[in-house]
């Protein structure tokens, strides 16, 4: 079966759901959203918030630096070991250097960032599950770890900021998962606990627990006791979220 029409028959069965002719209808909200932050000034309604991962949950890749980032730098220069890549992207990660000071300490000039960016792509199912979030009135924020402007990039080349009330950044805070700073920024941020926190590392479900944020582990083979599969599952599991607020 197609990813969409597994989504699409997924959300046919949560009661109360809106349907998939209103979602296609308005897929591309018109909503303008603002970079860094993306923090469009609108108030949460308590509870009624989703917070998404990007990497392994938005996006495929689980780990974007083992599977794209380390072999984009050394198809270019095969003399640069992956410790080095990885070193240099925790510190662009954690907002300690800039994107091009990142390019320029592995041999590269800023100008491949595009092209290294354009090997991402959306995780099957998203673009239905967000605008099923939407047209139920949930707010829904992400909390990456990733560097700042590859993350404005990313949200830019797939439409997604109209989707979000924000997004919070490891870059722009200067705190990676599963680090308890992290969280607390984004608890800061929401000014509630989210109804639901949605990670693919364990380690980060297990840090957000900690906090009392009821949260579940995304992906094939997540080894958790509450964990989906898919996008599709996620919205079969918490079809009680999306009946509409009157």
């Amino acid at each position: 079966m197609p990813p969409v029409e597994g989504i699409r028959r997924s959300i046919a069965y949560v009661e109360g759901a809106p349907s998939w002719e209103s979602i296609s209808r308005s897929m591309r909200p018109a909503v303008p959203a603002n970079g860094g932050l993306g923090v469009k000034g609108n108030v949460a309604v308590p509870g009624n918030v989703i917070v998404l991962d990007a990497m392994g949950v938005m996006y495929r890749a689980r780990d974007d630096v083992a599977e794209l980032l380390v072999p984009f730098v050394q198809r270019h220069r095969p003399s640069v070991p992956a410790s080095e890549v990885t070193a240099r992207y925790t510190e662009a990660s954690l907002g300690w250097i800039d994107a091009d000071a990142f390019w320029r300490s592995l041999g590269l000039p800023p100008g491949v960032e595009d092209d290294y960016l354009s090997a991402h792509r959306l995780t099957d199912g998203v673009l239905d599950f967000l605008a099923l979030a939407r047209d139920s009135d949930i707010d829904v924020w992400c909390l990456s770890n990733d560097v700042s402007r590859w993350s404005i990039k990313l949200r830019e080349r797939f439409g997604l900021d109209g989707f979000f009330s924000g997004f919070v950044i490891s870059g722009d805070i200067g705190h990676r998962k599963p680090s308890t700073a992290a969280y607390r920024f984004l608890l800061d941020r929401l000014g509630t606990t989210p109804q639901l926190f949605v990670d693919d590392r364990p380690r980060n479900v297990a840090a957000a627990r900690n906090l009392d944020i009821p949260s579940v582990c995304f992906g094939p083979g997540c080894g958790e006791t509450d964990c989906v599969a898919d996008f599709a599952e996620l919205a079969r599991s918490r079809r009680s979220m999306w009946r509409r607020r009157a």
